[in-house]
């Protein structure tokens, strides 16, 4: 029996509206964002994938501050009611990768993001990025 290729044309190409964001993502969001972590984007996975509902990405100027953000993601999501289930790799290592379940966080070394580049990955799923301290609906790689 042959594979079926990912038909990528069914995914439609949208803008997610930042007021119809769970919580949890907004939780997430606004951690990062009074920690200073930069080029957020979130992308809506449903219909993509049945392992997450949304996917943050976020750089981080250093090590540390890669801790700091995850240390914050973590409490602020927490107090959403969600609970991570696990996180992966090192703030030294450039990427950290935090799940709770059906929310996806990941903080990069900005070089560590454009070499795996997952925003040009997933660029036809709909998704915002945040500017300065608010979420927009920019629509553009």
């Amino acid at each position: 029996m042959a594979v079926r290729p990912l038909e990528v044309a069914a995914i439609e190409e949208r803008s997610i509206d930042p007021a119809e964001l769970p919580a949890m993502v907004q939780a997430a969001v606004d951690a990062i964002v009074e920690k200073k972590g930069e080029e957020i984007a979130v992308f809506d996975m449903r219909g993509f994938t049945p392992f997450m509902d949304y996917t943050v990405l976020a750089n981080a100027g250093s090590a540390i501050q890669a801790k700091v953000l995850m240390d914050a993601v973590i409490d602020g999501v927490r107090k959403s009611g969600l609970r991570e289930r696990s996180v992966e790799g090192d703030p030294a290592s450039g990427w950290l990768l935090i799940d709770f379940w059906d929310l996806v966080v990941h903080i990069f070394r900005p070089e560590i993001r454009h070499y795996y580049n997952l925003d040009g990955l997933w660029a036809d799923l709909p998704y915002c990025r945040v500017n300065s301290e608010k979420l927009s609906t920019e629509n553009g790689g």
